[in-house]
């Protein structure tokens, strides 16, 4: 939570874990949906690949792993994907 007032250090650190986690499993996945398109020999740009990268939303992240496995094109997924990466629209 931003701008939170913790009076307990352990509340802080506990926050931080969580959030550090999160961050984790999205970059896992982002990098997931890239290895798919990468062994399907899908020509991957660096717009594409940044865009996928960026995303933080585990659902979005999730929605295009699946997808990854079936498009006919890389930029297809783009489709998918909020321009901010963040959520779904």
């Amino acid at each position: 939570m931003a701008g939170a007032t913790y009076h307990d250090p352990s509340q802080m650190r506990l926050q931080g874990r969580e959030e550090g986690r999160a961050e984790g499993r999205a970059e896992m996945a982002a990098h997931a949906v890239l290895a798919v398109l990468e062994r399907r020999r899908l020509p991957v740009s660096e717009v594409v690949r940044e865009r996928i990268l960026a995303c933080t939303d585990q659902d979005v992240l999730e929605a295009l792993l699946r997808r990854a496995g079936v498009v006919a094109s890389a930029e297809e997924l783009l489709n998918d994907l909020p321009k901010d990466g963040s959520s779904v629209e």
